[in-house]
């Protein structure tokens, strides 16, 4: 039993980790293999067509993103989501913003208009694969594994992520430290009481520019991401969204996303969220559970 345990609360981390070890080029190959509207590939991009428009999406490591790129991204960013930040209980913090979304562990979806120059970013998404928090009343939890003591990332992704992050909306090692073997983490009852944790792709933005808004690019971009992550072995794409973002919470739940029973208005009730001042929701789609359907 504690050796099931052990093997148990291994495995989501186990998954996370070898996903982390895919390269740009392989996601963008499982994006195009399942992707509507897409004309062609090559390396990590690919061509998407949105109402008669053809966009490149490329994949890219945040620390392969040039200094250019950077900027574009950070001024999209701020473009959009400032006002919103302004206005939370987490308030606009541009540094603690910037070391958040460039991240050694951040991916990007780049997006531009494929008849034009690559200083015109028209969207982009960012994501990490992660291991999150999953309610023993989720519909994945017979999936989810028993966590070590310690988080992988030592808490910090999970304290960075208090402050909602999305807006619309060298690999493997960096993802996390694996605690597995810790001495600390022997002997744990898979029957016992204990917390869930479940592997996911952790949506922390998707921003569009205005001028390309209103065409489907934020649909696409998040379409995308699920098929990377499906076929990557993720149980769920999870994100976090400010409740005073009413067209990003309709977006999502028009793509079929649901309030994650480990959201503050599902674990405290909504009136007590907001008394304690949380003034987002977790959301998540499963990945899991769609995939058996489509076999089934």
């Amino acid at each position: 039993m504690h050796r099931h345990g052990r093997c148990r609360h291994a495995r989501a981390r186990c998954a996370v980790k070898e996903a982390c070890k895919k390269t740009c080029e392989e996601l963008a190959q499982s994006a195009l293999d399942k992707a509507r509207g897409q004309r062609a590939s090559s390396g990590s991009s690919f061509i998407i067509d949105a109402q008669s428009l053809s966009y490149r999406f490329t994949l890219s490591h945040a620390s392969n993103l040039a200094s250019d790129a950077r900027q574009a991204i950070f001024k999209l960013l701020t473009a959009n989501m400032q006002p919103l930040y302004g206005a939370s209980s987490a308030g606009w913090d541009p540094i603690g913003k910037e070391q958040e979304l460039f991240d050694d562990a951040s991916r990007f979806i780049l997006v531009h208009r494929a008849d034009s120059s690559f200083d015109d970013l028209a969207a982009f998404l960012m994501f990490r694969f992660d291991v999150e928090e999953c309610s023993v009343n989720d519909e994945l939890a017979r999936f989810a594994s028993i966590p070590p003591t310690q988080s992988p990332d030592g808490g910090q992704a999970r304290q960075a992520r208090q402050r909602p992050p999305d807006g619309c909306a060298d690999e493997g090692d960096k993802c996390f430290r694996d605690n597995s073997d810790d001495e600390s983490n022997k002997g744990i009852d898979m029957d016992a009481d204990e917390d869930l944790e479940i592997e996911v792709a952790y949506l922390y933005e998707v921003q569009v520019s205005a001028r390309h808004q209103r065409i489907g690019l934020g649909a696409k971009l998040v379409q995308a991401l699920e098929d990377m992550a499906g076929e990557a072995g993720m149980a769920k794409v999870v994100l976090t969204v400010f409740l005073a973002n009413k067209d990003a919470v309709s977006f999502y739940k028009r793509l079929k996303y649901k309030i994650d029973q480990i959201s503050p208005s599902i674990v405290l009730g909504p009136k007590e969220a907001k008394q304690q001042g949380f003034d987002y929701h977790i959301m998540s789609k499963s990945l899991r559970m769609s995939l058996f359907v489509a076999k089934s």
